[in-house]
């Protein structure tokens, strides 16, 4: 994405586009470096309008002096009417790990938190989501990996480094903290950055999987330990999620490992959601052999989890539309991410519950013992 710095300039007009927001369905956030921008333009004396991508679609765009478009995702669409209007594209859905960084002005620049209005979020957002645009000051502690995963947007990244002070980010009118770090836990001062947070006396919390293979009981001590933001109003710990990942069913001994330090030393009850990626092939592959055992591998996910009372929840690579199983897949993700509909009863009986049949008869001929696991709050291991 090219963004040109024009500071020394009459007054322009500027429209943002958040393409997640107005063409995808489902979960929402506020678009970070839309934020961004809209701070950075106003700061020079530009006018800024968050506009429907609709809007494009005719001569409304003459009224703006440069128009960006910005999405996070990948299959989010994009009306091909915006192609050859000028208008400057960015972000990781367009781009991947290809997309072109902030300049530094606009990167550090204190997010613009008034640039979605009352009536593009109620049009928008979700009532349970609308907080994330209200309440969150959002941003970048760290950022960087050391895991190089094919199918992440850091996979060129090799190390974790210090990207922002919360001085950057903070509104200090706004009561909670979201961060969006990449592995936080893999950063070296990351104990510091944490007591950083818990000085803010705002509650936070990192919305990315958390590296639960760089975990120790110190480490697990000071996240668990830490002023993390709870679901209920009134903040209780007993409320609080934490996130962590279990992409890969090959670290399964060392997540295992951590996950029995965990369960046996937890102080509170509160719960931990791990990612369960399915569908990406790291052999590049895409055979009948990889996508029987990726359906295997994560059933085994979830029964190690279900085992110290930790949370899947199922993610899904791009790819994973070109399993013969998608469609179980797709069932059986209505399930697991819904603890609701499987907390203290068999997967058989969360499946009937929702009525599936035919993901109860495709179970049945191979994995019926996945339909036998109960989720409750101690399990052991089938025999």
């Amino acid at each position: 994405m090219l963004y040109i710095l024009i500071k020394a300039h009459e007054n322009m007009n500027i429209a943002l586009i958040d393409n997640d927001l107005c063409t995808r369905k489902g979960s929402h956030y506020p678009n970070l470096s839309l934020m961004k921008l809209s701070s950075y333009h106003k700061s020079i004396g530009d006018n800024v309008e968050l506009i429907n991508i609709d809007e494009m679609n005719g001569l409304f765009q003459s009224q703006y002096d440069k128009v960006y478009c910005a999405k996070v995702f990948s299959d989010t669409e994009t009306p091909e009417y915006l192609q050859n209007k000028g208008v400057v594209f960015g972000g990781s859905g367009f781009y991947f790990d290809k997309a072109e960084k902030l300049p530094y002005e606009i990167e550090h620049s204190m997010p613009d938190y008034n640039l979605y209005s009352k009536r593009v979020i109620d049009r928008y957002v979700g009532t349970n989501r609308q907080q994330y645009f209200t309440k969150f000051s959002i941003g970048f502690t760290t950022r960087g990996c050391i895991r190089r995963c094919g199918f992440c947007i850091n996979k060129n990244e090799r190390t974790v480094y210090k990207h922002s002070e919360l001085s950057e980010f903070v509104d200090n009118s706004r009561p909670f903290i979201m961060l969006w770090d990449d592995n936080i836990v893999a950063y070296d001062k990351f104990e510091e950055i944490f007591e950083q947070l818990n000085a803010t006396g705002k509650p936070f919390v990192y919305k990315q999987g958390m590296d639960f293979r760089l975990l120790d009981k110190r480490k697990m001590d000071i996240i668990f330990n830490s002023n993390y933001y709870s679901h209920s109003e009134n903040q209780q710990k007993g409320a609080r999620i934490f996130h962590f990942a279990f992409d890969n069913y090959a670290d399964r001994k060392h997540i295992e490992s951590n996950l029995n330090i965990y369960y046996t030393n937890k102080a509170y009850a509160f719960k931990v959601i791990f990612y369960v990626l399915t569908g990406f092939d790291r052999a590049n592959r895409y055979d009948s052999n990889f996508f029987e055992k990726d359906f295997e591998e994560m059933l085994l996910r979830c029964e190690i989890l279900f085992k110290y009372n930790a949370y899947p929840y199922l993610m899904f690579h791009e790819n994973y539309k070109l399993s013969p199983y998608k469609r179980m897949f797709e069932r059986l993700r209505l399930i697991i991410n819904s603890p609701l509909k499987y907390t203290n009863k068999t997967i058989l009986e969360a499946i009937e519950q929702s009525e599936y049949s035919d993901l109860i008869d495709f179970m049945k001929l191979k994995y019926d013992w996945f339909l036998k696991l109960r989720f409750e709050s101690r399990m052991m291991a089938r025999s």
